[in-house]
């Protein structure tokens, strides 16, 4: 057992499982509610438990928001969820809800552990001494059980590579760094009994127009901001020049006086040179929307210290300069993200033969080692049938799991020291609706039905541009998509 007494913020807001009692955390909570393993939770995590009259057990680690009824609380939810009587129906029940969040389920039949959409809320799971161990983060079983790191050579090797350390050190596949532990990615679920991951089954939204599918997409965005207001008053959500941002906004047309807009300065070039800068303010000046504008903070060394306890390899650029400045100003709150809905932006519109391991790791910026290509290739030999099962493309399936389920989990979870991170697109009906959209609509670089979704909520957010591209990027983009038109009639 461990020596070290886990306390303060030190694995703020993460939450570990394991079929052994454990004494070293400080005013963590506890939970003793499945036969074989205690639930340990920061404090700042909410954590909801409901068993029901049939025996019928359900926890809720995280915030879950039903957006059709945005009041309701995890209390009132946990409840429909025990009422699922098996996998499917609570895969299906699942579906419709927005957040991030672990739901473990368990009834005579079933015994899972389920993700949001996108897995926002990190599964790692293994076995150490034979017990079963669930967390959010490998490093809190490293201080926990005080035990040591198990990497193997592959994996130290691409850690030390100048390019992946380049871009953002963008881990992929089902791996994690400890060897002992795999990542449970979005559309899978894991099966307690098992002990191993199962594909989830897939139920898709029906719409009987492109009008009813606007107002399904209007309200689930809105439905998911409230829900957050709901559950924390202090909401935060940053304007950028980009098209995520700009939807978000719209959406809270209603509400907008309930949440405080920011933008922070890098400092790196004239305001007037840098999209992200100038046009957040245009643009609220022009709606008459306060925005609280600051300066992305140097590393303190207080705080290096105290995130670097809480990662097994911390990255050290300048999202986590922005991490360090909601610590120090918005700690506690509820940071409004937009990650999740560039699964639905086309961002490889690609022919289904150029879907292999190669494109995989160059998309990734990761050099073509043994380790990486084994690691796509596994991914895409148990993606490729079952994209064609639920009628996703492959490439959009690859950046929903390898992109928004790794890279986009990893940033939500650095988050977790000092805010907590949601997206009202970590939603799978939305997501799965949103899909359905023939490619031309939502791809780079116009995104028609996304601009058709902001026009049907505030059109006016339209006063600016949204992502203004110099002209030589213009040029180049229909250099190439004309004489495609012209000669393919696409």
């Amino acid at each position: 057992m461990s020596s070290n007494i886990i306390t303060g913020d030190w694995h703020r807001s993460q939450y570990i499982c394991s079929s052994e009692d454990l004494d070293v955390f400080d005013n963590w909570n506890k939970l003793i509610f499945f036969d074989d393993f205690f639930i340990y939770s920061h404090k700042s995590l909410s954590v909801t438990s409901h068993q029901n009259s049939n025996g019928n057990k359900a926890v809720i680690i995280g915030y879950l928001i039903d957006p059709f009824q945005p009041g309701r609380k995890e209390i009132d939810l946990v409840k429909d969820i025990t009422s699922c009587n098996n996998q499917s129906s609570l895969t299906k029940q699942l579906q419709q809800y927005t957040g991030r969040y672990v739901v473990i389920f368990q009834n005579n039949s079933t015994y899972t552990v389920n993700t949001d959409a996108c897995a926002f809320r990190q599964v790692f799971y293994g076995k150490f001494n034979k017990k079963t161990i669930i967390t959010s983060n490998p490093k809190l079983f490293l201080d926990a059980f005080n035990q040591s790191l198990i990497i193997n050579d592959d994996k130290k090797e691409l850690l030390l590579n100048e390019k992946f350390i380049k871009w953002e050190s963008p881990w992929f596949g089902e791996t994690s760094y400890d060897d002992r532990f795999t990542h449970l990615l979005p559309n899978k679920y894991l099966d307690l009994n098992l002990f191993s991951s199962k594909r989830v089954e897939v139920f898709h939204p029906s719409f009987t127009n492109r009008q009813e599918l606007l107002e399904y997409s209007a309200e689930v965005v809105r439905g998911g901001i409230k829900g957050f207001l709901e559950r924390n008053k202090n909401v935060i959500q940053a304007i950028t020049a980009g098209w995520d941002s700009r939807i978000a906004l719209a959406s809270v047309k209603d509400f907008r006086e309930e949440i405080k807009f920011f933008i922070l300065d890098l400092q790196d070039k004239p305001i007037h040179k840098k999209a992200d800068q100038y046009i957040p303010r245009s643009l609220t000046k022009k709606l008459n929307i306060p925005l609280w504008t600051d300066v992305t903070p140097q590393f303190t060394q207080k705080f290096k210290e105290m995130f670097k306890k809480n990662h097994i390899f911390p990255r050290w650029d300048t999202k986590i300069r922005n991490i360090q400045w909601h610590y120090q100003h918005t700690k506690g709150w509820i940071n409004v993200n937009t990650n999740g809905l560039e699964v639905a932006r086309v961002v490889y519109n690609k022919k289904p033969d150029e879907a292999n391991p190669f494109f995989y790791a160059d998309s990734f910026h990761l050099p073509h080692t043994p380790f990486v290509l084994d690691e796509m290739e596994k991914w895409h030999v148990d993606a490729l049938e079952y994209s064609k099962e639920i009628g996703v493309s492959i490439f959009d399936l690859f950046f929903w799991e390898q992109r928004q389920g790794n890279w986009g989990a990893l940033n939500a979870n650095e988050k977790d020291v000092a805010v907590e991170d949601l997206t009202p697109f970590n939603n799978k009906n939305l997501l799965l609706a949103w899909l359905q959209v023939p490619i031309k609509e939502r791809q780079y670089m116009h995104y028609a039905f996304f601009k058709k979704l902001i026009k049907h909520v505030w059109a006016e957010v339209l006063c600016e541009p949204i992502n203004p591209e110099p002209f030589k990027t213009y040029l180049k983009y229909y250099a190439g998509v004309l004489p495609r038109r012209f000669l393919f009639g696409k």
